[in-house]
């Protein structure tokens, strides 16, 4: 451009003197020259300023295809019979759910205190709405979301703790009796009454009388004087049943509960413990209540069943299957946690003999066949 510029000046004054022109003249030549000079810097600036423009819009535009657009998150559903924050097994649920969110984009969605006359209409509901996964927190659901499962094939059901399964359904469970059998060496290592109360939720379903008799079978090891009283509270979320129950145990003799009940657990444990007599949690832990009179908690978490059925479910491993996933203290299912506190205070030969039975669980010397009542 400024090549350009140059060569017009100089044919201008050129012009001028071959013409004659005087210095009035070549003034003149000089000044056009000097104006024309200007013009074409601008037009130089003004065009340099729109190719800068294009070559920005054009830059955006590229990186704007080469981002992908952001992945939707995966639709997933997860139930509860009871209130999701009852401290307990729907509790650990719904923080494992948040968990596994954040971690595999997933968008879930909860719905509580969904009864047995309800939840398939639930399920069903969820379904229809596109729900790839749904997750029920209940056992006791798990026969009527396999009806539901036989009209939504393309649908992947989960029953946490569940019994029976098919091929679009995942259902894995604890083997619900090895943590209680430790517990049970446990707790009757520090009874001096030798007398042990269990409240569950029923006395009579599988999964009480599964309880009892390991609970029994483990106290029985540690001293066969040892007694089980076995009472129900017919309901996961009466908690004033639940501390009416745990002080008729206490009345009846019993120095140690065990309180597997659902949103009761946590009012039975602070009630009995703060009376000065030591409890063992359940489900999840509840060592926390009290530092000097909860003994332990005998584990079943739900969080890792459920995480194990839904990194199944979105790695393609585990789309469902007839067979029912089950595990124990060996396979992380279970645990009995000591309460540190307490363990560092009670004899040694205690925690000796809870360390002796977690070994014999998990290397078979203890199995469910070998325990008198069991179901």
């Amino acid at each position: 451009m400024k090549k350009f510029l140059a060569v017009v000046v100089a044919s201008a004054i050129a012009v001028m003197a071959l013409a004659g022109c005087g210095g009035n003249a070549q003034s003149e030549a000089e000044s056009v020259a000097s104006e024309a000079e200007s013009v074409v810097e601008s037009a130089a600036s003004e065009a340099q300023s729109t190719v800068e423009s294009a070559a920005s819009a054009v830059e955006s535009a590229v990186e704007s295809v080469a981002e992908p657009a952001a992945e939707e998150p995966t639709k997933v559903a997860l139930i509860f019979n009871s209130s999701m924050n009852d401290g307990g097994w729907n509790w650990d649920a719904y923080q494992g759910m948040e968990a596994l969110a954040a971690e595999y984009n997933l968008a879930p969605s909860y719905q509580e205190n969904v009864g047995d006359d309800t939840v398939q209409d639930v399920l069903r509901n969820y379904a229809a709405e596109g729900y790839p996964l749904i997750v029920d927190a209940e056992q006791y659901h798990c026969e009527l979301m396999l009806d539901v499962c036989a009209e939504y094939p393309e649908t992947t059901f989960v029953c946490l703790n569940g019994y029976v399964s098919c091929d679009n359904m995942i259902a894995m469970t604890g083997d619900m009796w090895q943590h209680l059998y430790v517990a049970g060496v446990a707790g009757a290592g520090l009874s001096e009454t030798k007398k042990i109360g269990l409240i569950t939720y029923s006395t009579d379903s599988n999964s009480a009388l599964t309880m009892k008799a390991a609970l029994a079978a483990g106290a029985k090891s540690y001293d066969p004087s040892c007694e089980i009283v076995h009472v129900a509270t017919g309901s996961f979320s009466d908690l004033q049943k639940g501390i009416e129950l745990s002080n008729s145990l206490l009345d009846q003799g019993c120095d140690v509960i065990v309180c597997n009940s659902g949103d009761c657990n946590p009012a039975v444990y602070q009630n009995v413990t703060e009376k000065g007599y030591y409890a063992i949690g359940c489900i999840v832990d509840h060592n926390h209540i009290n530092a000097d009179y909860m003994i332990g908690s005998a584990m079943m978490p739900s969080s890792g069943m459920l995480r194990l059925a839904v990194e199944g479910w979105l790695d393609g491993s585990n789309k469902g299957s007839s067979e029912v996933i089950v595990g124990g203290l060996k396979e992380g299912f279970e645990e009995f946690r000591w309460n540190e506190n307490v363990k560092a205070k009670c004899d040694p030969a205690i925690v000796e003999a809870v360390d002796a039975a977690i070994a014999a669980v998990e290397a078979g010397e203890v199995v469910k066949e070998d325990i008198p009542d069991m179901p």
